[in-house]
């Protein structure tokens, strides 16, 4: 069986089902995305490069919020035409895939359809659909652009599937009636204390019991919009043995903090750690390490990033929002801070270390659910035979 994965980024939501489907004998599993984590390999699959596309300014429309969902479509459009090429590529190379996998943000699928017309296509819908709970920060006109790139897609699919009850329902009836659900997953025997090393960085060995702090930070956008280094001032000032470590979200990430980083007095530049690149072990080590883990912007529904922390024992905190309460049906393991602003975010965060007993539940009880309702070794199974069945189903209407 001929397996495509479409994604924005690898390994991302689909990684560790291209890695199922890989290790089933006489599977042909190809992963399209733009962007990876480096040197990453995912056993048995074939990765497909896509040209990574450079932003062109967009024309603009009266009111800054305006423009960034000008330049947030143009991209999306620019993103789906490299894919486009890439896909036309694969397909002339004789790569006929027999299930598409793709997720239905960032514009990625725009053209899917368009190179394999007669396939079954399997999307993700990553993009909540209620307009009346926006994130913190965001704008009606990039919501409207979210589900925009979205919308193309639900039209040519031929499966539409979500990882929970609570975004399903975000849906309208007439679209929520079609969604399956495959449920989230998270390696609990690789994300785990019991696997973990001690976690050393320049040169220095730090635990939990030394207060580790982690912070993902994933737009590039966000430094230059948010008075990041006087909250993490504050926090070292609360909590003197701390020490925070800044996971980027890439590249472009880490080059947006570096240089409000090196403007830090030496005191506080070696107790805050900007983090580009770090492979796996040392990324589980990190989280082992950590008191917590705190995602600094409101998260889409589900970032993997989100069940690793808590597999590895650290108490997760986020933004608050509905279409979070909605998804994650678990809130006594994670704490939700209820303002929007990163002043908000810090006093959750220092209110949480200042309860030990609250913070040390919170870290068993999320480990304990992740290997409860979690557990990727019992559910990729399941993931991979609801996408089965409903390959199978589309087959046989089309037989008739």
């Amino acid at each position: 069986m001929r397996i495509l994965f479409i994604s924005h980024t690898m390994p991302g939501v689909f990684g560790p089902l291209a890695e199922y489907f890989a290790a089933q004998s006489g599977n042909d599993v190809v992963f399209a995305a733009e962007y990876s984590r480096r040197s990453l390999e995912l056993p048995g699959v074939r990765r497909l490069r896509v040209r990574k596309t450079r932003e062109r300014r967009a024309a603009t429309v009266s009111g800054g919020r305006r423009e960034d969902a000008a330049r947030e479509l143009q991209r999306a459009f620019l993103r789906g035409d490299a894919m486009h090429e890439s896909l036309l590529r694969l397909r002339d190379d004789g790569f006929d895939p027999d299930i598409i996998v793709t997720s239905s943000g960032m514009g990625v699928s725009m053209l899917t359809r368009e190179v394999f017309p007669g396939n079954f296509l399997a999307a993700y819908l990553d993009w909540v659909a209620v307009p009346r709970d926006l994130c913190a920060g965001e704008t009606p006109y990039q919501r409207a652009v979210q589900l925009l790139t979205q919308s193309k897609l639900v039209v040519d699919a031929d499966y539409l599937f979500t990882l929970s009850q609570g975004q399903r329902q975000q849906y309208p009836p007439f679209i929520a009636d079609h969604i399956d659900i495959l449920p989230p997953c998270v390696d609990t025997l690789f994300f785990s204390p019991a696997a973990a090393r001690p976690f050393e960085h320049e040169g220095q060995v730090y635990s939990r019991s030394g207060e580790v702090l982690v912070f993902s930070v994933r737009s590039a956008d966000f430094p230059r919009n948010a008075p990041l280094w006087a909250a993490m001032h504050m926090l070292l000032m609360q909590r003197p043995q701390a020490h925070i470590f800044l996971l980027c979200g890439g590249r472009n990430v880490w080059a947006a903090l570096l240089p409000g980083w090196e403007a830090l007095p030496e005191c506080s530049r070696s107790r805050i750690h900007l983090l580009d690149f770090i492979d796996d072990d040392s990324y589980r080590d990190l989280l082992c390490a950590a008191s917590l883990f705190a995602m600094l912007e409101p998260p889409s529904p589900f970032f993997s990033c989100m069940l690793e922390a808590m597999s590895c024992g650290a108490a997760l905190v986020l933004p608050a929002s509905g279409i979070l309460r909605e998804v994650l049906t678990h809130e006594g393991c994670v704490c939700l801070c209820e303002g929007s602003s990163l002043e908000d975010m810090t006093a959750a965060v220092l209110g949480l270390l200042e309860q030990p007993a609250r913070l040390r539940a919170m870290q068993q009880e999320g480990r304990a659910l992740m290997e409860k309702n979690y557990c990727r070794q019992q559910h990729l199974p399941v993931q991979a035979e609801l996408l089965l069945n409903a390959w199978r189903r589309w087959c046989s209407r089309k037989n008739d």
